[in-house]
């Protein structure tokens, strides 16, 4: 909910209103932030939102990062800003290598940065002509963050912070400024089959990761910092750069949803409480 407007968001299309009144539910249509996101200089001519736009609760401002997806589409990543009044601020692109992320699905913000992550799953449209699957892990294409500053009117300013490994992140925990540094924790998979195994009991493992982001070398340093298999962090809405997060853990071994929830502390790197599902812990994004 932004500016008034209640928007399903997706990052493969434009972002739908709908309208709660009391016992219904009435769609609105599809919603481009007053044109905006649509009649596009590169790629296609209607742009795509986010699965996960952030908001300062400070501000009122909404950020995004998002594919340019559909017929036509080029290796761009769109940025995005909208006051909080829900009017357009800013958006351009910024160009990725080719072929680029398979998805770009969730975001960080700090105080003066937008981040999101380049990951080694990428997207290949060509190979479908060779039978193969359009998303493929790329071993050898180490993840990165591209760290914009939150003020900035161009692609240019953009700053890639290279990983010393590959990797694939679905969803964010949190990013905190400290000296000259950025501090990103987020569920990490260290590899990531072909065929999409989200929310599967064969999905590969992810791990709470803690990644410094050193703007200075564009060098990222990582470290595993809990030992079960975590997914669908929560953090409370009101804090920028919220230092616990729930997570879902499903323990020791991968399975569909997890079946207990962790309150963890991010800086001293430890449980602070838990507790069980009745069997698998089903909750949304």
């Amino acid at each position: 909910f932004h500016g008034n407007k209640l928007l399903a968001s997706t990052e493969t299309f434009l972002p739908f209103e709908v309208e709660l009144t009391h016992g219904s539910v009435k769609p609105v249509g599809f919603y481009d932030f007053n044109g905006m996101l649509t009649n596009q200089k590169v790629g296609p001519k209607d742009g795509t939102f986010s699965a996960h736009p952030t908001i300062d609760n400070t501000t009122g401002a909404m950020y995004f990062f998002s594919a340019n997806g559909g017929l036509g589409s080029l290796p761009f990543v769109a940025f995005g800003s909208v006051f909080a009044n829900g009017t357009a601020d800013r958006y351009f692109h910024i160009p990725t290598p080719s072929p680029q992320a398979a998805f770009f699905h969730d975001i960080l913000l700090t105080e003066n940065y937008a981040i999101f992550v380049d990951t080694s799953l990428r997207k290949d449209l060509s190979r479908f002509a060779k039978f193969q699957r359009m998303i493929f892990f790329n071993s050898t294409y180490n993840m990165r963050f591209g760290v914009l500053p939150r003020a900035a009117t161009g692609p240019d300013e953009i700053l890639w912070v290279e990983c010393s490994s590959p990797g694939h992140v679905w969803h964010t925990v949190s990013a905190q400024e400290k000296d000259g540094q950025i501090v990103v924790f987020a569920p990490k998979f260290d590899v990531y089959t072909d065929d999409i195994r989200i929310h599967l009991s064969d999905e590969d493992p992810s791990y709470l990761t803690k990644f410094v982001l050193d703007l200075k070398t564009l060098k990222a340093r990582e470290k595993n910092i809990f030992n079960q298999i975590v997914e669908r962090p929560s953090t409370d809405l009101k804090f920028l750069s919220p230092t616990v997060v729930y997570l879902r853990s499903e323990g020791l071994t991968s399975r569909e949803m997890g079946r207990e929830i962790v309150k963890f502390d991010l800086l001293n790197e430890k449980i602070l409480g838990k507790f069980g599902c009745l069997d698998e812990c089903i909750f949304g994004e």
